[in-house]
Parts: structure tokens; C-alpha cells; sequence
């Protein structure tokens, strides 16, 4: 199902624990929202690579 409602970058932001509904609309602006994007996408893949790295 998706957000009707809601951009996939919010929802992936809040549902990630990366911050809430009311700091995105409060204290963080359209490019802190990208830089938390990108700071957990690095980070996902930085742990796959070293878990990956491990089973090998």
C-alpha cells in the first residue's frame, strides 16, 4: 500500500525513526530531509557491505 497522503521521502523519514511528523514541519527544512535520506541510505549500505564482507 502507499501513502496517499504523505511524499515517500516524509514517510520513509518518519517510519525510519529519523525524525518526526512535527520536526519536518517545524525545525527541518526540503534539504535536511534529503541529507537524512542519504545518511541512512549510506549507512544501510555500509552494513550490508560489512555483513556481507563477514559471511564471505
Amino acid at each position: 500500500m502507499d501513502y496517499a497522503n504523505v511524499p515517500y521521502a516524509i514517510a520513509f523519514a518518519v517510519t525510519s525513526g529519523l525524525a518526526t511528523l512535527h520536526e519536518l514541519q517545524t525545525v527541518y527544512g526540503t534539504e535536511d530531509l534529503w541529507d537524512l535520506v542519504e545518511i541512512h541510505a549510506v549507512n544501510c549500505f555500509n552494513e550490508s557491505q560489512i555483513d556481507h564482507a563477514d559471511r564471505h
